[in-house]
This record gives structure tokens, C-alpha cells and sequence, in this order.
């Protein structure tokens, strides 16, 4: 009788404990989602603000940067366009039909290494017919002067063939709008500023007639015997035994 009475309070316990726990898990579970809820309020009210704002301003400054390098790009362009402009009217108030042309090559005191010398000038006014080149060899039994009708003027070339001994060494040059005829220069400008230039038909001719070497080098900052320093200059072995 007294088992009985037993087993009858035990299960009177488990139903009254069964519904207990089944609500201390509901309401645990309702916590647990109430919290959930509040963090991901407080998520989307303060972080996702916060990083959004600073993905903006990251992105403005990104733009902002991009609109400053595009307005200094423009600038410089600017700038080139103008230099370039400077430099075309400088050349064009050199070359007036009024002006004497300008001799491009070879250039003053150059050295020529070849069996042939291709003199280039360059005159403003296209209209110009012929040209008159005159050619001075100097030596040592003095100057010999030469001169010539340009045969293609358009082109404004002359060429000089090197064949002999005595058509190496220095040369003077100029050269003036007009024409001859019957040997009388029929000029129609003004002679250009004389240049000079050397020919020689060899590298070994050259040093052999000039008592002189030229040696070239390439400089670099690992270089101990030829290194560049500050002002454009060299200084090392090599330079000092040039």
C-alpha cells in the first residue's frame, strides 16, 4: 500500500516538473531571441551607420583626389601647349622671309665620319626658288671658297663628296636665297651666319690628322671610375686620366 501511495506522488512530481521546465524553455528562448533582436537593432541603428559613413567620406576623398590629379594633368597640359606654342613662334619669327636661313646640319664645329658631307638649312618662305651655297676649305695653305647653285632648292640639301686626301679636314659654310648666272650671284636674301664642320673618311683618319682621341664612357653610381655627382659632372680613374 505504502509503494503504491509512492509511485502515485513521484508521478504527480514529473507532470507538475515537465510543464515547469517546457516554460523555463520557452521563456529562455524568448530571452535569447529578445537579446538577438536588440543586437541586431543596435547593429543596424550604430555599426552600419557608422561604417557607411565612413565608406562615404573614404569615397569622397577617393573622388576628391582623383578630381585634383585630373585639374593638375590639365594644368601641365596646359602648360606643354604653351611652351610648345612659345617655342613654334620663336622658330617662325627666326625664319622671316626677311630673315637669312637657319643651317640645321651639320652642326657648328662638328665631326663627320664619312665618304660624303649632306648640308640641310631650313627658310620660311616656301616661294623661294634657288639657293647659292657657298663652300670654304680651310688648310694649311690658306682658304679655298666655292660656290654653287643649289640644283633641288625645294629640298634644301647639298651634297659634298669626300673621294680625295685633300677633301678631308675643316670646311666653312653658308647659304643665301638666289642664283648664279654667267658666275654673278643674282642674290634675293641675305647670306646666313657661317658654320664649320669637320670630314674625315675614318675613325683612324681622324685621330691620325687631329692628334686626338676620343674616348667614351658610361657613367653610373656603381662605377668607381667614372661616377656623376652633383652639377652635371664626372669625376673617377677614368676621368681623371682623360
Amino acid at each position: 500500500m505504502a509503494g503504491r501511495h509512492k509511485k502515485a506522488v513521484d508521478e504527480a512530481r514529473l507532470s507538475l516538473t515537465i510543464p515547469t521546465v517546457v516554460t523555463v524553455l520557452g521563456l529562455i528562448v524568448t530571452l535569447m531571441l529578445a537579446v538577438a533582436g536588440g543586437v541586431a537593432g543596435i547593429y543596424q541603428t550604430l555599426l552600419i551607420p557608422a561604417a557607411r559613413s565612413e565608406l562615404e567620406v573614404k569615397l569622397d576623398n577617393v573622388k576628391r583626389q582623383l578630381q585634383d590629379e585630373t585639374k593638375q594633368h590639365g594644368a601641365t597640359q596646359t602648360d606643354l601647349r604653351a611652351q610648345i606654342a612659345k617655342l613654334e613662334k620663336n622658330r617662325n619669327d627666326l625664319l622671316e622671309p626677311s630673315a637669312s636661313p637657319i643651317l640645321l646640319s651639320p652642326m657648328n664645329d662638328q665631326i663627320v665620319i664619312g665618304t660624303q658631307v649632306i648640308l640641310r638649312w631650313e627658310y620660311k618662305d616656301q616661294q623661294i626658288p634657288n639657293f647659292i651655297i657657298e663652300i670654304t676649305r680651310l688648310s694649311d695653305r690658306g682658304l679655298r671658297s666655292e660656290t654653287y647653285s643649289v640644283l633641288q632648292p625645294q629640298n634644301k640639301i647639298f651634297h659634298i663628296p669626300i673621294t680625295e686626301e685633300k677633301d678631308v679636314g675643316q670646311y666653312l659654310w653658308r647659304v643665301r636665297p638666289g642664283r648664279l648666272s654667267e658666275n654673278q650671284e643674282v642674290a634675293t636674301g641675305p647670306w646666313s651666319a657661317y658654320q664649320s664642320f669637320w670630314v674625315f673618311t675614318s675613325v683612324k683618319q681622324k685621330i691620325a690628322q687631329m692628334r686626338k682621341m676620343t674616348v667614351g664612357m658610361y657613367p653610373s653610381f656603381t662605377d668607381k671610375f667614372n661616377l656623376p655627382v652633383a652639377g652635371g659632372k664626372y669625376e673617377g680613374l677614368s676621368v681623371d686620366l682623360r
